[in-house]
């Protein structure tokens, strides 16, 4: 990944200005969160390839998180704190499919503070590679995710093309088998991730299970979102 480009104080005030008074820019989405470390997660598009993800201080200072980490594409479409606060999932995209990735929200803030004393002195300068704790990762291909939510600590449940079977789950790729079946309607799991276990939930009734990209909306950020139902 390129290293990020700094943005000047003016405009670091301007946005978390913006982001505490609740304004809407085209580019920016806020993802609020509760505890101690962090406030939420800001994330900044300039194109659809190219994004920033910054963590909110208690003190409101939007601190920039300077590389990915490396279970993530480099589309972020949304961030879920878990019911016990200490915890977020991140549903994520790039190459045409999505997938998410859980990490400790201490873990993010922490890394990011120790790469906030890197300088950078020349244009092909990079950070030390991104070394966040990550908790578990789901890689969706080649289906989509049409919903995404905690339910508890532990399980995220999530609903994806019927073709995917995690009931034979591949642990070194992780990815469920593709059966190769796009007439099945969409279907919902549970997965834990201590235990790295799914169980399925139930099949929808609706075949939305077409072409994954037909479900391919847009945000008001012009980004991809991988989701046909927002719960």
């Amino acid at each position: 990944m390129c290293p990020m480009k700094w943005l000047s104080s003016g405009v670091m005030v301007l946005l978390v200005t913006g982001v505490a008074q609740g304004l809407e820019f085209s580019n920016l989405e806020f993802f609020p969160v509760k505890h101690p470390a962090c406030k939420g997660f800001v994330v900044i598009s300039e194109s659809i390839m190219e994004e920033r993800l910054y963590y909110v201080s208690p003190e409101d200072a939007l601190k920039i998180i300077r590389e990915y980490p490396k279970e993530l594409y480099h589309s972020l479409l949304d961030i879920i704190q878990s019911p016990d606060t200490e915890k977020v999932v991140i549903l994520s995209a790039g190459e045409g499919h999505p997938g998410f990735a859980v990490y400790r929200i201490k873990d993010i803030v922490q890394y990011a503070q120790r790469l906030g004393t890197h300088t950078i002195t020349q244009i092909n300068d990079e950070p030390d590679p991104c070394n966040i704790p990550c908790l578990g990762f789901i890689d969706l291909y080649p289906g989509g995710c049409n919903t995404l939510k905690w339910v508890g600590n532990d399980v995220i449940e999530f609903e994806t093309d019927g073709t995917i079977d995690f009931q034979n789950f591949n642990k070194e790729e992780r990815r469920g088998k593709d059966i190769n079946n796009w007439e099945l309607p969409p279907v919902t799991w549970r997965w834990n991730h201590i235990t790295d276990t799914f169980v399925r939930v139930s099949i929808t009734s609706t075949n939305r299970s077409q072409d994954y990209h037909s479900h391919l909306e847009r945000t008001s950020m012009g980004r991809p979102i991988f989701r046909t139902v927002k719960k």
